[in-house]
């Protein structure tokens, strides 16, 4: 068993969900030039497709090589597990993902990208925040449908060999169908908010909703371990 790769497996799981998460973190810290703070968080989604494309070639090497079998539905629960637990930050005080925030601005001038100083930013510690279940619903959703575009095809594959090749054309589908409500209604409602001077009292309604998403089908994976 290589447990380089399957360190990169992980890990690359807990950062793409992070990185996208996060990206909506620090949009809402904007106070002032707000197109530039939407800007660099986008900058932090389009990285998770590095993390995603390290999970792919990782996981896909350890199946085709058998070097892991079936027991790769436990390392990806694991990953989606430790995922959840890094979610968790978000549930946290504003003030307590500075040091978070102050690396990921480092990183930026690392590579000379303009950016705000962690001054204009807004750390708000008093905000009221507003149940919308509906976002926490749709978020909760599209956070699964994306889980098992990751780990479905890869864990039919090693059931159905003969149809590997049919069964990852559906990565794309499944990653679309996961897309429709992030497009449609959450990231239209979250943008609507921002220019309202409300997405803070909404944020943690989608946290959640990608923190259950992420735990639900962690188990899930850890069901058919098991079983």
């Amino acid at each position: 068993m290589n447990y380089f790769l399957l360190i990169i497996l992980v890990l690359s799981v807990v950062l793409i969900y992070f990185s996208e998460t996060f990206s909506w973190f620090f949009k809402s810290l904007g106070k002032e030039s707000k197109g530039s703070i939407i800007s660099l968080g986008n900058m932090l989604i389009y990285s998770s497709r590095i993390f995603a494309f390290s999970y792919m070639v990782s996981i896909s090497y350890l199946i085709e090589s058998g070097r892991i079998d079936k027991d790769i539905a436990l390392f990806i629960s694991i990953a989606l597990l430790l995922s959840a637990l890094a979610h968790l930050l978000f549930y946290a005080k504003k003030t307590r993902m500075k040091s978070v925030v102050k690396i990921y601005l480092f990183i930026f001038s690392t590579f000379r990208i303009r950016a705000p100083s962690i001054e204009s930013l807004s750390f708000k510690s008093d905000v009221v925040h507003v149940k919308n279940k509906k976002i926490f619903l749709l978020t909760t959703f599209s956070t699964i449908l994306f889980n098992l575009a990751l780990t479905l095809p890869y864990l039919m594959s090693m059931y159905f060999i003969e149809f590997r090749l049919t069964i990852s054309s559906f990565i794309p589908m499944l990653n679309f169908l996961a897309a429709v409500p992030v497009v449609f209604y959450i990231d239209n409602y979250l943008f609507q908010a921002m220019d309202e001077g409300k997405v803070d009292a909404i944020l943690r309604n989608y946290y959640r909703g990608r923190c259950f998403g992420l735990f639900f089908t962690s188990i899930i994976l850890l069901l058919i371990f098991l079983y």
